[in-house]
């Protein structure tokens, strides 16, 4: 943003939709003389975002003048995301799903109705049959929401272990990061908020799959191996009570 006096200007600040914007002490700008400021505010989402400010700048009472300045100043820049995969990535790739789960994430992880402590646990709910408790009973309507829930809810958690991985959006309902309030509906059994936020979390974790994982410590996400992930999954984990 930049503004030109027309008069000499002491003691000016600037006001916009974030509050008053000084540069520092107050200064005095003579005839003629230019100045720029730089404001700076939080993205958010992207991947583009564009600002907006609008700044007025008014004369100190004891100029006797009422000299209001009003500018406005629009930029845009393009916001590069963090990595996420999709839950079928993390379902598949056995090894460095267990790698991301015991030394990203400390070996455990809270789905709010179910802790899953061991890397059998996390394939047992990604393979968990939808319908059907581990035994062949049919499962109920709740039953049925809380395991497909937990299916983009872990690995939305399994893309937080990422060391490059993209920032957990707001759920705009509850004020919580959608991986919170999704824990809190499972944990309550509410089918509708689960179904909703089911939506947001698939959107999290389908964001930012086309960039390359950065593994601090090296570890290559190998192969896919979904016959051996199967093998070693505890489907009892993803029974309801």
């Amino acid at each position: 943003l930049t503004v030109t006096a027309d008069e000499t200007m002491t003691d000016v600040s600037l006001v916009n939709n974030i509050g008053v914007v000084t540069a520092g002490t107050p200064f005095t700008l003579g005839v003629g003389v230019t100045k720029k400021f730089e404001i700076t505010l939080v993205a958010g989402a992207g991947p583009l975002i564009e600002n907006t400010v609008n700044t007025s700048a008014t004369l100190p009472v004891n100029t006797g003048l009422t000299n209001v300045l009003n500018r406005t100043a629009t930029d845009s820049c393009r916001v590069e995301g963090g990595a996420t995969r999709t839950p079928g990535f993390w379902q598949t790739h056995l090894d460095y799903t267990c790698h991301v789960f015991e030394d990203h994430l400390g070996g455990t992880i809270n789905l709010g109705w179910k802790t899953l402590d061991t890397c059998a646990e996390v394939f047992g709910m990604f393979w968990a049959n939808n319908a059907r408790e581990s035994d062949g009973t049919r499962r109920t309507k709740i039953c049925q929401a809380q395991v497909i829930g937990s299916f983009q809810l872990l690995a939305a958690i399994l893309n937080t272990g990422l060391d490059n991985g993209a920032v957990v959006p707001i759920d705009p309902k509850t004020g919580l990061s959608i991986i919170t309030a999704m824990q809190n509906a499972l944990a309550a059994g509410d089918f509708q908020e689960i179904k909703r936020l089911g939506g947001l979390l698939d959107a999290y974790n389908n964001s930012g799959d086309d960039i390359a994982i950065i593994d601090d410590d090296g570890t290559l996400q190998g192969r896919a191996n979904p016959k051996g992930a199967k093998a070693i999954a505890a489907y009892t984990i993803a029974d309801c009570p």
